[in-house]
């Protein structure tokens, strides 16, 4: 018996059969690499989390330095002139 291209269907069957077993292979291949990426994932996701803790710890960290500055800013603000002034009263 042959099917309508004149091809035997014995051989139509075994392309069928090849191709699902090449489908199946595809599906099992593709559950595995999904298994992997979350699991990547996941970890980066952990990554992430602590990275961000740890920022979190240096912007608390170096806030001490941003009220310096302020102070700085609020105090000292004309120095170079001071200086200067000083400077002219012992010379």
């Amino acid at each position: 018996m042959t099917d309508e291209t004149g091809e035997p269907l014995g051989a139509v069957e075994t392309e069928l059969t090849s191709l699902g077993r090449d489908v199946a292979k595809l599906r099992i291949l593709e559950e595995e690499n999904a298994r992997t990426i979350k699991l990547i994932a996941e970890g980066h996701g952990v990554k992430f989390d602590s990275l961000g803790r740890r920022l979190d710890e240096v912007f608390v960290a170096l806030e001490p330095l941003q009220q310096i500055k302020d102070f700085i800013e609020r105090v000292a603000h004309d120095h170079e002139s001071r200086i200067t002034a000083l400077e002219k009263r012992e010379g």
